[in-house]
């Protein structure tokens, strides 16, 4: 059967929990901004950290935050209906929450849903219902994948910048000799001012049969500077590191030791509206190596990241 794709695109929106932090603003008269949001695990499956003696840190002080500056509703509309041929999108039934910004449309003759967030910028096309895939489909190679999104992109206006390098996946149906890609995925992930965003920043596309887009999200907007923040120094990451381990989000599974050789500073977006506005916030992204745990492979082999919470807390 096919995958879902009801919101398929985008599984790792769901986790975005963690404790409530506040942050030292360094420009007077910046706006407050709120509470950081990574994905947690709980203090009993945190990775025992140690560091790297050697290790590379950000040697700056502070670091700007941005606020997302998300096209009109009516830009929006207009990039989803390029996308995918679609006249008058606005034609069709729609509910809408003033409150949230929130619009979802059905497609029927389409077979479709839209689904579209005027705060945060999203908006999202995805099929309705499950269906079975196409046995034998033609579909692109990862470079032609690559060109046909990006082409889409430009086309349509999706994002002006730097979109960073693509990841492309295929899903696949069928075991054994039966086992054919029957779609390909790729994501770009958009830096800000140089630096990696990571959470929901991103633009993702799924192709069909001879290249047909078939879903597509887009999580990715202009931002601007807004005030900035002290950011934590070395000391001060490495002992809430050592001391509380479970403030490091990553994805690194039954690893139960790693070491950090390295720390770049990023930022984090989790796509929530904080009166209306959404920011993208500072992180400290840690690469690591694991060793030793339920399922890690062999030393120093499991290489992951993880990341942190860069701003320090107000301390008043």
């Amino acid at each position: 059967m096919r995958k879902k794709h009801r919101l398929v695109l985008f599984a790792g929106a769901a986790a975005l929990l963690l404790t409530l932090t506040s942050f030292t603003l360094i420009r007077e008269n910046a706006a407050s901004i709120p509470a950081l949001r990574l994905p947690q695990k709980g203090s009993g499956d945190a990775i025992a950290y140690s560091v790297d003696p050697s290790l590379s840190f950000p040697q700056q002080e502070s670091a700007p935050v941005y606020v997302l500056e998300p096209a009109s509703r009516e830009d929006l509309l207009a990039q989803i209906a390029g996308l995918f041929g679609i006249e008058d999108l606005t034609a069709y039934p729609s509910v809408y929450n003033a409150d949230l910004g929130e619009e979802f449309f059905t497609l029927e003759d389409r077979d479709l849903t839209v689904s579209l967030n005027t705060q945060n910028g999203m908006w999202a096309v995805t099929p309705n219902g499950t269906q079975e895939p196409n046995p034998a489909p033609q579909l692109p190679s990862e470079e032609e994948a690559v060109r046909l999104v990006r082409e889409s992109i430009e086309a349509n206006q999706l994002f002006e910048g730097d979109l960073g390098e693509p990841t492309v996946s295929y899903s696949y149906a069928g075991e054994g000799d039966q086992r054919r890609a029957f779609e390909v995925q790729v994501a770009f992930h958009p830096s800000v001012e140089g630096r990696p965003v990571y959470g929901l920043y991103r633009i993702v596309m799924v192709l069909g049969n001879g290249g047909e887009t078939l879903s597509a999200y887009q999580q990715a907007a202009p931002v601007k500077a807004s005030g900035s923040v002290k950011l934590k120094t070395q000391d001060q990451t490495v002992a809430e590191l050592l001391n509380h381990p479970e403030n490091a989000a990553s994805t690194a599974e039954g690893a139960g030791e790693a070491l950090v050789t390295d720390c770049q500073l990023g930022y984090y977006f989790d796509g929530a509206a904080e009166n209306g506005t959404c920011y993208l916030l500072p992180v400290y992204q840690l690469s690591a190596r694991t060793y030793g745990g339920r399922s890690a492979p062999a030393q120093g082999q499991g290489v992951f990241t993880a990341l942190m919470d860069a701003a320090q807390r107000d301390s008043r």
